[in-house]
């Protein structure tokens, strides 16, 4: 015989209700939750809930793990730790005063360079061209240039019919600094350098 308080050999506790359900038997699925409900009398006898989504949970955990690990790597990938370079921050003043908005560029005998944008306190943090966080150790000539471009509406003339602007440059640096030939700027970059200063005068 079948024990008292089970239907199908899974035991419930019988909890009175009106049902408004018609059916004898009705199953609803809520979040993954299958509730075997029974309609009797009008009356509703709730079975315990059992949980269908125990082997989604492993998948749901897998594919969790695998997108961690994806963004760690990429993160990683990014740092510059698997590429030989150093994270280097190089901190520009002119005059003694911090020098924001900047663009500094590191650039070898080899070809290799980096560059940066210095923030509001003249500190830039140097990226290789190849997108890698920091610097290639090597000897490296320097280039700092802070400038402005303005366009100004300006008539066609019989030299440049297609003419709508004229552009205007101002330099807020010594020009030398603009080039790595003139700059005069030169630093040795190894595996231990985390801090660079220019202090650049007139």
């Amino acid at each position: 015989m079948v024990p008292p308080n089970t239907v199908f050999g899974v035991a419930w506790e019988p909890k009175r209700e009106a049902s408004p359900y018609p059916s004898n038997l009705f199953f609803s699925d809520t979040v993954g939750m299958i509730t075997l409900r029974c309609f009797s009398c009008h009356n509703l006898f709730a079975f315990e809930q059992i949980n269908m989504y125990n082997h989604f949970s492993r998948f749901a955990r897998c594919c969790v793990a695998a997108s961690i690990a994806v963004v760690f790597f990429a993160t990683l990938g990014c740092s510059g730790e698997n590429h030989g370079t150093v994270p280097v921050l190089v901190t520009v003043t002119h005059q003694g005063a911090p020098v924001a908005e900047a663009v500094v560029t590191f650039i070898s005998q080899d070809g290799r360079a980096a560059s940066a944008v210095s923030d509001a306190n003249g500190v830039a943090a140097l990226q290789t061209t190849e997108g890698f966080r920091g610097i290639f150790p090597g000897e490296y000539s320097v280039s700092v240039v802070k400038m402005k471009t303005t366009l100004t509406p300006a008539a066609p003339t019989a030299d440049d019919p297609e003419r709508t602007h004229t552009a205007t440059t101002e330099h807020f640096l010594p020009r030398k600094y603009g080039s790595p030939a003139t700059s005069g700027l030169n630093q040795t970059i190894t595996a231990d350098t985390r801090a660079v200063q220019l202090d650049l005068t007139d």
